[in-house]
């Protein structure tokens, strides 16, 4: 898997830690879910080869996790 959108899927709850197992990914979109709620899992930086990762206009209320700081190709 290398691209993952799961935008105006209505997804409910929380981000789960499962995306870090997709060491391949590069572009990760889950937009327009108002009822995703809670933190950005700390394990989506240890995706090394993300280039897009999109999160708005869900109800995300934490900080970017500073583990997405300085990813190689964000």
């Amino acid at each position: 898997v290398y691209t993952l959108i799961l935008n105006n899927a209505n997804l409910q709850g929380t981000l789960p830690e499962v995306f870090s197992s997709f060491q391949n990914l590069t572009k990760l979109q889950i937009t327009n879910n108002p009822g995703l709620h809670g933190r950005i899992p700390k394990s989506i930086g240890s995706m090394i080869h993300i280039s897009q990762l999109l999160l708005g206009y869900n109800a995300l209320t934490s900080t970017i996790p500073e583990s997405l700081a300085t990813p190689p190709y964000l």
